[in-house]
């Protein structure tokens, strides 16, 4: 446990809770007309954990009951939100030892004694702190019935109580989490609290007891958070059709996916157009609570960094945006600027860019000039025409007088990347007009995923009076690029960038290589002496499982890292 705390301590974690109205999906910025802010930031956990009670008392009224857990371990926080969805009341945090302040505040002064009933969620409350809830009014306490052995223990007798008492008619799912990774489960947890849906815990080695694959054999669906090294293959077997994975290579995009998935088979449809953002530090008990008023609220929870929203936040923000939100920053978020900062992030339909049209490649975008909730803007593919602006930049050189190739074949393309100073950067590129659809996805993916590509210019940037010796000096500046029409690298035939039909990415530090057995005989750039050792794990090197191969990949690309002729081209992806 202590091991898990120091890692979360040093991941600065933001929640986002929101609600949309349905709309048009659009990326449109102009969809969002204002913004408002607010706070709900305590000085610490329990403060924060009461201003949360607070405002869950404000929409359903002061509760007679409510579920308490341990602020110094957050998994009875994240076990709690089914039961109080169950229940109809909140749940609040507290020392184990002695009854926090902010909470004994709530109970005795906020809350004038109302509180007769409290639930524990597993063990180590103090006497102490039970008498000076007795003193408060409190006439039952619930301290055993989900006092596990461990927290495995403890989920499944949660879960079994939730089972018994949860409304039949609603959707029939539960829950399936790692013991060692519960941020996989922060944005499930409003639709825990909505749908009574019970969380059940995997052991390190991925596995359940039988006593865990019992609970979640009654259920319709058993949604397995995590990847097979947190949920193994042999517990998704051992719950045949019952079994949906949800997993992604980060815990923001996993909270995108969850999001995404949960609302979908629940069928949910979220009221109102208010955002709140939380945070926190080290201890997680306070972002978990948070899932029962989101759940009151009918909101999902949503996983931002520790710079902001993410492209996929924004974008599913965007997808769903009315016409006004209001942000409520909660903990450390109102702490650290982050109100600013996701504020001008959301805000950009005011003095943004409303397309990339007459911004040059290689142009720096600060933030603020760009929306990262209207991305198609900045991803467009057009038609070159004889005598525009494209046509009168690359006729006689990629494209020469009287080519074969047509040029209603082509499509000129606009991007956003990242740049290698993690810089937002406007690129271009010219490819076949079959693929352009998806090569501008694949582009997107990866600026919405950070990943860097040095530079991204037409090759006549370059340009030496020859196409083939144009494409050396491209490649030797790292400049990634598609059409030119020109020979393959040492061969007398066309190569596919003749036909817009092959990218060149990062070429610098993926040289094209040739072999005779393992001895290198010739490679280019001639520069990219220091990329030939593919061992070094370079960041930019594309390796076949990198994010760049899979997205070509998964489009129908080959990669020319994975040739079996003596020829290694790692740079290359081309369609056929």
């Amino acid at each position: 446990m202590k091991k898990i705390l120091r890692l979360f301590f040093l991941t600065a974690i933001l929640m986002m809770i929101f609600a949309v109205v349905p709309v048009q999906a659009s990326e449109s910025a102009g969809s969002i007309d204002q913004i408002k802010t607010g706070k709900l930031a305590g000085s610490d956990i329990y403060e924060s954990g009461r201003k949360i009670a607070l405002a869950y008392a404000k929409k359903s009224g002061i509760p007679s009951e409510v579920i308490m857990v341990r602020g110094d371990n957050f998994f009875g926080a994240m076990l709690a939100n089914s039961l109080a969805g169950v229940k109809g009341c909140p749940v609040l945090i507290t020392d184990p030892n002695t009854l926090s302040a902010p909470t004994k505040t709530l109970l005795k002064d906020d809350w004038g004694k109302k509180v007769t009933k409290v639930t524990f969620i597993s063990g180590g409350f103090s006497s102490e702190l039970k008498q000076t809830l007795k003193k408060l009014g409190v006439k039952t306490i619930v301290s055993k019935s989900f006092k596990g052995s461990d927290r495995y223990k403890t989920a499944e007798l949660v879960a079994q109580k939730v089972t018994e008492l949860r409304d039949s008619s609603k959707f029939s799912a539960c829950i399936i989490t790692s013991g060692k990774t519960p941020l996989n489960i922060l944005s499930a947890l409003s639709y825990c609290y909505m749908n009574q849906m019970p969380v059940l815990l995997a052991n390190d080695n991925g596995n359940i007891s039988s006593a865990t694959k019992k609970i979640a054999k009654q259920y319709d669906k058993v949604y397995l958070l995590g990847n097979t090294s947190q949920i193994s293959e042999k517990t998704e077997k051992a719950l045949g059709s019952k079994a949906v994975r949800v997993t992604r290579s980060n815990r923001y995009d996993m909270s995108v996916a969850v999001i995404k998935r949960l609302s979908k088979d629940l069928g949910i449809t979220y009221k109102g157009n208010t955002v709140i953002t939380m945070g926190s530090k080290a201890e997680f008990s306070v972002d978990f609570v948070a899932g029962a008023y989101a759940g009151l609220l009918g909101r999902p929870i949503l996983l931002i960094n520790n710079y902001g929203l993410t492209n996929s936040a924004a974008n599913l923000i965007n997808d769903k945006a009315g016409s006004t939100i209001r942000l409520c920053f909660a903990g450390e978020a109102a702490k650290l600027g982050r109100p600013g900062i996701i504020t001008s992030q959301i805000n950009l339909n005011k003095g943004g860019l409303k397309s990339l049209a007459n911004v040059k490649a290689g142009t720096v975008l600060p933030e603020g000039r760009f929306s990262r909730l209207a991305l198609s803007k900045y991803f467009t593919s057009s038609v070159i025409q004889e005598g525009d602006a494209v046509y009168n930049r690359i006729i006689g050189k990629s494209y020469p007088v009287g080519c074969p190739l047509a040029l209603s074949s082509l499509r000129y393309l606009k991007v956003l990347h990242v740049n290698y100073d993690g810089k937002v950067q406007v690129g271009e590129m010219i490819v076949n007009a079959s693929i352009a659809k998806s090569v501008l996805s694949i582009f997107r993916q990866l600026f919405e995923n950070n990943y860097q590509i040095r530079k991204m210019y037409l090759v006549e940037k370059y340009w030496t009076g020859n196409a083939e010796t144009t494409d050396v000096a491209s490649v030797a500046a790292d400049n990634t690029a598609a059409f030119n029409y020109r020979r393959a690298t040492n061969s007398a035939n066309l190569s596919n960038h003749a036909y817009g039909m092959a990218i060149d990415v990062n070429p610098l530090e993926n040289p094209y290589v040739e072999y005779s057995g393992s001895t290198i005989t010739y490679y280019e750039p001639s520069n990219a002496a220091p990329y030939l050792d593919r061992s070094t794990g370079n960041s930019h090197y594309i390796t076949g499982s990198d994010l760049c191969s899979r997205l070509f990949i998964q489009n129908g690309f080959e990669w020319g890292g994975s040739w079996k002729t003596g020829t290694l081209d790692y740079q290359h992806f081309i369609h056929y």
